[in-house]
């Protein structure tokens, strides 16, 4: 049994070592080219269904990393690990167009475990940004744009790359129902963009690539607090408080504007116009503050939501060019279970849940700032004789300005499906 536990570790450790270099979630986005990317939520498939309300649920069989206070009430002798894939399509509109992209890819990569009674440690791997999109257009006879002498012209503006997160974190219990933790974030990754202009018609004419590349690794904390108020009849109520840090993270930040034509010597192709590159260079990414509450009545029903803010206006990123503003969210969800412990029908067993969300998102474009709503739904499936459960997660997400303004709309279903693994692993066998 321990064998096949150390393999087990084995396992997830090679799975955190490979599985952000196959992270690149290819869903295409427009929204991405800007700052670091679409910014990925930060939740567990239990949350995720519930509109993404993670700071104020407590529960000893999942891991809600949002806030590291949640993890002194993992349970003495257990271990949790939860790993989750999800498939996101999204359809783009504008006024006279409409695209549609999908993809399906890695989302997380969490365990959990106790340092003793009311005292526990969770890690785990997640996405952070996004940074993936592909806009081209090819300029014809007829085409406003369209210049004689130039000829057909095809503009065309890639990015590629995306920002992870690994987490380490703690939590304890400090005093009867007051818990506080601790959790230690580390970002690395990079992102790629690449804008070009082909002339297609005349080869003796110089096409032109703009290159840009924004790395970024370094540290920052994080810190939460929960206290639950005990009510009759195995009620309850818990606010959860969570605060990261703003931090300055080191960055290469590099960039080269090029221009070539099918001329493979020179003087005619390439020709280097600009090559821009600064190491060591920092990027300030500013801290996020989120308070929530939820009701609770054991193995029956939770019912929560949360805010979370955060100052992206005063957020350093080279080539942001001002495109930043404050976030503001709302999240709220409900988990019911009909009968958590019935033996003779299986859907009494599943536990159901539906949530929605509001966002103020980061970017600003063209003075405007993008928004999103959106709906969740999902169900947990406890799996027999255990803990362990597959939470199932769908998620409609509408994201988008006004038309009028030059800002698209994005609408994004997303479906996710992962295993949290519940076992006890630290009890010490009567018999080898």
């Amino acid at each position: 049994m321990q064998i096949k536990k150390f393999r087990i570790l084995a396992v997830m450790m090679l799975l955190i070592i490979i599985l952000p270099a196959y992270g690149q979630k290819m869903v295409n986005s427009p929204y991405s080219r800007f700052n670091l990317g679409l910014l990925e939520p930060a939740y567990n498939f239990r949350s995720a269904a519930m509109g993404g309300v993670s700071v104020p649920l407590r529960d000893n069989t999942t891991i809600a990393f949002a806030n590291p206070a949640s993890y002194s009430s993992v349970d003495t002798n257990s271990f949790i690990f939860d790993f989750g894939i999800d498939y996101t399509a999204a359809i783009l509109k504008d006024n006279t167009n409409q695209h549609f992209s999908d993809d399906f890819n890695f989302d997380h990569l969490i365990i959990g475990f106790p340092i003793k009674k009311n005292w526990g440690f969770a890690a785990g791997l997640v996405p952070y940004s996004n940074g993936y999109y592909y806009i081209a257009k090819t300029i014809v006879e007829g085409d406003p744009m369209y210049h004689p002498i130039a000829g057909d012209v095809t503009i065309a503006h890639k990015g590629t790359g995306g920002i992870s997160k690994a987490f380490f974190g703690t939590g304890v219990q400090i005093r009867p129902n007051l818990s506080v933790g601790l959790n230690m974030n580390i970002l690395f990754g990079e992102i790629n963009r690449i804008n070009e202009n082909f002339f297609e018609d005349d080869i003796t004419l110089f096409n032109s690539r703009f290159e840009e590349n924004l790395a970024i690794h370094g540290v920052s904390f994080g810190t939460g607090l929960q206290y639950t108020l005990k009510l009759k009849e195995k009620k309850s109520i818990t606010t959860g408080l969570a605060y990261s840090f703003g931090s300055n993270y080191g960055s290469d930040y590099s960039n080269i504007f090029l221009r070539f034509n099918n001329f493979p010597l020179q003087p005619y192709s390439p020709d280097t116009i600009t090559i821009t590159d600064v190491v060591d260079g920092t990027v300030f990414i500013p801290g996020t503050f989120t308070s929530g509450l939820s009701f609770n009545i054991e193995n029956k029903l939770t019912a929560a939501f949360e805010y979370t803010s955060s100052p992206w206006n005063n957020a350093d990123i080279y080539g942001s060019g001002g495109q930043l503003a404050p976030t503001h969210s709302f999240r709220a969800g409900i988990e019911y279970i009909p009968e958590r412990f019935s033996i003779y029908n299986v859907l009494n067993r599943l536990e159901y849940r539906l949530g929605g969300h509001i966002t103020d998102n980061y970017l600003l474009i063209n003075g405007e700032q993008v928004k999103e709503f959106g709906i969740t739904f999902g169900i947990g499936i406890p799996m027999p004789r255990s803990w362990s459960k597959i939470n199932i997660f769908f998620d409609y997400n509408s994201r988008g300005g006004s038309l009028s303004n030059g800002l698209h709309r994005e609408n994004c279903y997303s479906f996710g499906i992962s295993l949290n693994l519940y076992d006890y692993w630290f009890i010490k066998a009567k018999y080898d």
